[in-house]
């Protein structure tokens, strides 16, 4: 025989076999850890954090529609009643990238 059976599998080592384990599972548990709390994180971007902010009207709405300035950019927005320029509006919905807004009773 070429290879001596025993040497083979009395050499085999289970304390490394064991560490590689417990450091994959603990890479893995860490990983599930971070994804997550990531998921559960509050939003930071995107249009689902405008809803809710207020704005500023920027021109007078024409047939309920008009533009208006939130977090200094430009949006046009959609409003069922007409609005003035310079009044405070609540972002209600966004439909693509037209703001539905509402007054802000003051």
């Amino acid at each position: 025989m070429l290879v001596n059976e025993n040497f083979i599998t009395s050499q085999f080592a289970w304390a490394i076999l064991a560490a590689v384990v417990l450091f994959t599972l603990g890479l893995l548990i860490f990983t599930g850890y971070l994804a997550f709390k990531s998921h559960k994180a509050k939003l930071v971007s995107g249009q689902e954090t405008l809803l809710g902010k207020q704005a500023v009207v920027v021109s007078n709405f024409q047939r309920q529609h008009g533009w208006i300035r939130i977090q200094g950019e430009l949006w046009q927005a959609y409003a069922e009643q007409p609005l003035q320029q310079d009044t405070q509006v609540e972002i209600i919905k966004i439909d693509g990238l037209t703001a539905w807004v509402k007054p802000i009773k003051m």
